[in-house]
């Protein structure tokens, strides 16, 4: 810490991660080069955002994406405008899921610290951050204490 006259100033405190593309730029690309029309951040932002909002599939994932093209377009390059519902279920198919699964619990952790609610995980937890598995979920969750729900 260093000293000043009137206060201390920490030389180089570390901002903390929020956003989705800080906690999923770890995730590997498994599309080759020449395959790559949309960038992986901005297919994984998508569905994130669609699924929170109750898309419930790869067709509703894209319908969410052309509807809010001009506010996700603020944020993200979209070079090639939103991706199909067939290259969100390709690129998804591909994605190693442990991979995955850390950099969304590690995102919900963080948004879950900014916004003063903390979620008590266990080590090896199931999400499910969408509604269509609601009465399955009801049933694993009568049986298994590491099956929890979220609404963000």
């Amino acid at each position: 810490m260093i000293s000043t006259s009137s206060q201390s100033v920490h030389p180089m405190k570390l901002r903390p991660k929020y956003s989705i593309a800080e906690h999923f730029e770890t995730v590997e690309d498994p599309r080759i080069e020449r395959s790559k029309e949309h960038l992986l951040i901005d297919i994984l932002t998508i569905a994130i955002l669609a699924v929170i909002c109750g898309a419930d599939g790869w067709v509703g994932i894209e319908t969410y994406g052309k509807a809010k093209y001009k506010w996700l377009k603020e944020f993200l390059a979209l070079p090639n405008g939103i991706p199909s519902h067939d290259t969100f279920a390709r690129v998804f198919a591909r994605l190693n899921p442990e991979q995955l699964q850390e950099s969304f619990l590690s995102w919900v952790r963080a948004v879950s610290r900014v916004s003063k609610v903390v979620f008590p995980l266990p080590r090896n937890p199931v999400i499910i951050v969408t509604g269509n598995l609601c009465w399955e979920i009801s049933h694993i969750m009568k049986r298994s204490n590491s099956v929890y729900k979220y609404s963000l």
